[in-house]
């Protein structure tokens, strides 16, 4: 890979050497930036487990060639009944950082797909 700051018409960007190059890689064949986005989304998910997998949220900001921007927001829920007074009702000291109890978001990159308000 060169090290130039400056690209005739694409650029990807990513945490790990490989995903990058996959994402390279696929505008070299001839794909858009949502496949090199995918190409680089499952190499992470090899080479940095921790840090994207399928069962991890996204966040999307797409600009076609005509300007018109899209916005995908698939996160997942805050758990609707996880209040203070929910925790004081369950007898918790603490509120959970695991199980069925915890304050955690479900997972949202399978389960939803919105548009951020605004963004048709």
């Amino acid at each position: 890979m060169t090290e130039t700051p400056e690209f005739s018409h694409a650029a990807v960007a990513a945490p790990h050497r490989l995903a990058s190059e996959a994402g390279r890689d696929i505008l070299a064949q001839g794909g858009n930036a949502i496949e090199a986005m995918v190409a680089m989304a499952a190499t992470i998910a090899v080479v940095y487990p921790q840090m994207n997998a399928i069962g991890g949220d996204g966040f999307w900001l797409i600009r076609d060639p005509g300007g018109r921007i899209r916005a995908i927001e698939a996160c997942g829920y805050a758990g609707e009944g996880a209040s203070i007074a929910a925790y004081r009702k369950a007898e918790f000291a603490t509120i959970p950082t695991r199980g069925p109890m915890a304050a955690l978001t479900a997972p949202g990159t399978i389960s939803q797909r919105r548009l951020a308000p605004g963004c048709r």
